[in-house]
């Protein structure tokens, strides 16, 4: 059966009897008489070779055919409508999108596992990819639409990018609890050091902080991701200095965090994105999910 066969109308009947499973509701619902929506079932019982819609002592029931092919239609539908309204919307529960996000290791360990978290049953059909964030922002990327947000520290000001806070941390040390007596700034430079290379995480800014105070650390490692850390810290006994939420989440019974013996700066999140995606439905829905669970996570 080609598709010029099918009358189009039929799939509108379609979305409307899996919505209502009921044939006097759905004809309500379209604006058909009760009989015409019936040989409308009929008529899509016999494009789809299948029941559809099925009889219960509770009423209509969809088969599974019907219940894969509801989000289907309904999806094909909404397109429908974008392309003929020129309106842009998006509908979490149903629209399949994949949407690029380029986080540092912070946020990779904050705030996208709770992020996936709320996908599973918010968005089943939306597609995450996520990707390490270097030190120079993905400017040309984010403009050509290769990367849709990036989590991190917040750019230079730039009126090609969009730029929101999410949340602001201080910074902590991770080490052994064997060693967990008060940390004074002899003791924190005179050990050895793990750095992370992230931009959220601003090595200069320690080490500046440390100058100030006529004094300067030993980086012994640098490493790509904070989740090498733990092990890294139990066999060398180095620390590191991190975000204290990173922190609370690699610490365990034989690591611990501590307060850094001098003041240092706070880190703070942000998100950002280039103004082509300003107004698109489904990235104005992301970034207030993300919004809403770093609230949780400040909380």
């Amino acid at each position: 059966m080609l598709l010029s066969d099918i009358d189009l109308n039929l799939l509108v009947y379609l979305d409307a009897l899996l919505v209502e499973q009921h044939v006097t509701n759905a004809s309500k619902r379209v604006g058909l008489s009760q009989s015409a929506m019936s040989r409308a079932l009929s008529r899509l019982r016999e494009v789809f070779q299948d029941e559809l819609l099925v009889k219960t002592t509770q009423g209509m029931a969809p088969t599974p055919l019907a219940t894969k092919l509801g989000p289907q239609i309904r999806r094909i539908l909404r397109e429908v409508d974008r392309a003929i309204t020129g309106e842009d919307s998006f509908d979490p529960e149903v629209d399949i999108r994949t949407l690029r996000i380029v986080a540092d290791n912070t946020c990779q360990l904050v705030l996208i596992p709770a992020l996936l978290e709320a996908l599973v049953v918010r968005a089943p059909n939306l597609i995450i990819e996520i990707q390490d964030r270097g030190v120079q922002m993905p400017r040309g990327e984010l403009e050509k639409g290769l990367v849709d947000l990036v989590l991190g520290r917040a750019p230079l000001e730039d009126p090609a990018l969009r730029t929101r806070e999410l949340m602001r941390d201080e910074l902590v040390v991770l080490r052994p609890a064997q060693d967990a007596s008060a940390l004074d700034l002899k003791t924190y430079t005179e050990l050895a050091h793990v750095d992370v290379q992230s931009p959220t995480q601003s090595a200069s800014a320690i080490d500046m902080a440390l100058r100030q105070l006529g004094k300067k650390r030993h980086i012994s490692l640098r490493v790509a991701h904070m989740a090498t850390l733990p092990e890294i810290i139990r066999r060398t006994g180095a620390i590191a200095t991190l975000p204290a939420r990173a922190g609370a989440l690699l610490a365990a019974e034989d690591l611990v965090c501590s307060p850094p013996p001098l003041k240092l700066p706070g880190v703070i999140l942000s998100m950002s994105w280039h103004v082509r995606a300003e107004d698109d439905a489904a990235h104005q829905w992301l970034r207030a999910l993300l919004e809403e669970l770093a609230q949780t996570l400040r909380a």
